[in-house]
């Protein structure tokens, strides 16, 4: 550690709170939990009375920092679409642009002054976007080729479903099936279709699928164990209502 080891650190309001509370994120950020209405003067005091526990829990997470996945990737691959992805990041201190993508070279830029969720938020959309092509193309080639007509296609980022298939025939699909192996998006995109004719799970419905896969039982059951193959940044985090943000301090391990 250097003379001045500067922590980030962020305080938090929680209702329920009676005692102030510390722990750290990933990321290395101090938080500090404090009951309502507390008077955050008194913060650097506290903190100084744990500045022991501070500085081994610090030093522990840098030593397992490895054992935890990078929270910003620097490649990304789309294993349902054959494509591998480099990602390069511009701290440019200018209002944030987006991201643009040099699809020839598979390299895509995200430009601005970005807190690491903002970056994140940015890489969320770029994947949506690049779902709703790559899916829609291959929606669209299956829907023609097993007779199985749609309306709408939507494409979002959720927490569980692979796909859905409302009584309108509007199919709404997870950007998490680019992170699966071709044959089991299929299997979902065939899933919904056959929704179309039947919005249920009647053996009728079944037996639709397994006429146009016949190894949708298989492919089922391999489906099941499929979310662990989502990377961990694709995940939107909770805001927590009950723990609005207060203020961010500095604090200094010396």
């Amino acid at each position: 550690m250097t003379l001045k080891d500067p922590i980030t650190c962020e305080i938090l309001e929680n209702p329920r709170s009676r005692n102030v509370r510390l722990r750290f994120t990933r990321n290395g950020v101090l938080v500090v939990v404090v009951p309502l209405g507390f008077n955050t003067k008194r913060i650097p005091e506290i903190l100084e009375t744990k500045r022991e526990w501070i500085r081994k829990r610090r030093w522990s997470l840098k030593n397992v920092a490895s054992e935890f996945p990078e929270p910003v990737p620097a490649r990304i691959d789309l294993l349902a679409f054959g494509e591998a992805w480099e990602v390069q990041f511009l701290q440019t201190g200018r209002i944030p642009r987006g991201q643009r993508e040099d699809v020839e070279a598979r390299r895509l830029v995200v430009e601005g002054a970005w807190p690491e969720e903002e970056t994140l938020e940015r890489l969320r959309e770029w994947l949506v976007k690049r779902c709703r092509e790559k899916l829609g193309f291959r929606l669209e080639k299956l829907s023609v080729q097993h007779g199985l007509p749609y309306g709408k296609m939507s494409v979002k980022i959720q927490k569980t479903r692979w796909g859905s298939c409302s009584a309108q025939k509007t199919i709404s699909l997870n950007a998490k099936l680019a992170f699966l192996p071709a044959d089991l998006v299929d299997y979902v995109l065939c899933h919904e279709l056959c929704h179309t004719v039947h919005l249920n799970h009647s053996r009728a419905f079944w037996e639709s699928l397994e006429r146009i896969l016949p190894e949708s039982r298989r492919m089922r059951e391999s489906l099941k164990g499929s979310h662990t193959l989502v990377p961990e940044w694709l995940e939107v985090p909770k805001t927590p209502s009950k723990q609005p943000f207060v203020e961010r301090l500095t604090f200094y391990l010396q």
